[in-house]
């Protein structure tokens, strides 16, 4: 753990701010650092893989007849989303 004067330097722009999630100024931050460190030009930071996998199958706009496959060893909320992005495909 750093000093505790230290991480309340770290943390200042936060508290000042009253912006501690959801693109603020940290979060902001990490997306240019690692966009300058992995060398590409598209990069975006989710706060969790609910919201990360709401953005791919909304971003993959599956085609009528297309397929989700997932395992049945996932948590319940990843086939549930499949099927809210894609209705017409569930199979039972």
């Amino acid at each position: 753990m750093p000093a505790f004067e230290e991480y309340c330097e770290e943390i200042k722009e936060l508290w000042d701010s009253r912006w501690l999630t959801n693109n603020g100024a940290k979060h902001r931050q990490l997306e240019r650092d690692l966009i300058a460190y992995l060398q590409t030009p598209n990069l975006t930071l989710f706060t969790n893989g609910h919201l990360a996998l709401e953005n791919v199958l909304e971003a993959m706009a599956f085609p009528q007849g297309g397929e989700i496959i997932t395992t049945p060893f996932t948590f319940a909320y990843s086939r549930n989303r499949a099927l809210r992005a894609c209705p017409r495909f569930l199979r039972r």
